[in-house]
């Protein structure tokens, strides 16, 4: 069975893919940067999540710095990655 994410990260995109979702966290008021991203980027790589729910923690760990950020994350999160939402239980 494929990855549920398969569809979602290819290599050629996932790096853009990153950068969105790091500067709409940005626009939602999370202090992310560019490193947050690129640290998120390299826990993807090392981690290879195969599930959405796993791709939601590495995000969380890697760009989330404050218990009061958790809201906005999620809604970003549950936005950017909608379509795939309804395979993990975040």
């Amino acid at each position: 069975m494929a990855s549920p994410l398969a569809d979602l990260a290819p290599e050629s995109v996932f790096g853009g893919t990153v950068a969105a979702f790091g500067h709409l966290l940005h626009r939602q008021g999370l202090p992310v940067t560019p490193d947050h991203s690129l640290r998120f980027a390299a826990a993807v790589h090392a981690a290879q999540p195969s599930t959405v729910h796993q791709l939601y923690w590495l995000a969380r760990v890697t760009l989330v710095t404050s218990h009061e950020q958790i809201p906005a994350f999620d809604r970003v999160f549950r936005s950017a990655f909608q379509g795939q939402i309804g395979r993990a239980h975040v």
